[in-house]
């Protein structure tokens, strides 16, 4: 088990760069968001908190009071969006609001075994398709952004319901192969992989797990012209913009693997791999979120 406390490392690389991270006591540190914008070493060696707060949640009053010594969750589902702080709205980060203490919901994962998850999900689909499937790992280029379908926040990240880990879902998967592949006109490929009137497709895809633990850091997006979009007054520089928070997966390597009831043509690996890289998955794509390399 990680601890949920950590300690502030500040330091500077060979070339003289400022690196920020926080050891939680994983296998390593873990990069501090740049929204916490730290400029010098003035914070090295500060120990810093998990903000998870159980007696500030909105779950059953007697279920609070039997877990009010409860002090981790390793399911970050759960503890983001099961037990999560409510403060007028529920929230999981804030950082430098007047006399508002900072919060930052973080993500522990507990003793989950990446590896082995990977392992068994492969183990799996060999059961049905044999040697018929294909399996790679490709790392995140920059951040993923990847939402739910329903989230107690303005913004949300996917996590799975049981394991609580951030995923890929197959069928985000198949929608960004299946489009990468329309804008090649291949039709063929298209045909034999998807299928059309006349025929029945032949790959089947799977959810993409992390092949080890995940990062997850605090982005920001910071609508400029709120009162044009909510209320349409005019777009000028008069409007505050208000900060909005969002979670991302980032520095991360996902697992991807397909099944086939025929042998599955390399060139469509091929097409799979380069839909990942080149058009990239999720959401801000045109600003360069979710692509692989």
């Amino acid at each position: 088990m990680e601890s949920e406390n950590g300690k502030i490392i500040i330091r500077k690389s060979k070339k003289g760069k400022w690196i920020f991270e926080v050891d939680i006591g994983a296998k390593n540190p873990m990069t501090i968001p740049t929204v916490y914008d730290l400029k010098d070493d003035s914070l090295n060696g500060k120990e810093c908190k998990d903000s998870f707060d159980i007696s500030k949640t909105k779950i059953p009053k007697d279920t609070r009071e039997i877990l009010k010594d409860f002090k981790s969750i390793d399911n970050f589902n759960l503890k983001l969006n099961k037990f999560a702080r409510f403060e007028k709205k529920f929230i999981f980060f804030r950082n430098k609001v007047k006399d508002l203490e900072d919060i930052e919901i973080k993500a522990n994962f507990g003793n989950f075994n990446f590896e082995e998850n990977i392992t068994k999900q492969e183990k799996y689909i060999k059961a049905i398709f044999k040697e018929n499937i294909r399996s790679f790992s490709l790392k995140t280029d920059y951040r993923l952004i990847i939402g739910s379908e329903q989230s107690i926040y303005e913004t949300s990240i996917r996590l799975h319901h049981i394991y609580g880990i951030p995923y890929i879902p197959a069928s985000a998967i198949k929608g960004v192969v299946r489009s990468y592949i329309e804008q090649k006109e291949k039709l063929d490929t298209f045909i034999e992989m998807f299928g059309d009137e006349n025929q029945e497709g032949k790959i089947v895809f799977f959810d993409a797990f992390p092949v080890t633990k995940p990062k997850i850091e605090v982005d920001i997006m910071n609508p400029h012209y709120g009162h044009y979009y909510n209320e349409g007054k005019a777009p000028t520089d008069t409007n505050n913009p208000i900060p909005i928070n969002f979670l991302t997966v980032a520095d991360t390597s996902f697992g991807f693997i397909i099944g086939s009831k025929e042998k599955i043509d390399e060139d469509f690996t091929s097409l799979f791999k380069k839909a990942m890289i080149n058009h990239g998955i999720g959401a801000k794509t045109a600003v360069g979120y979710g692509y692989f390399q």
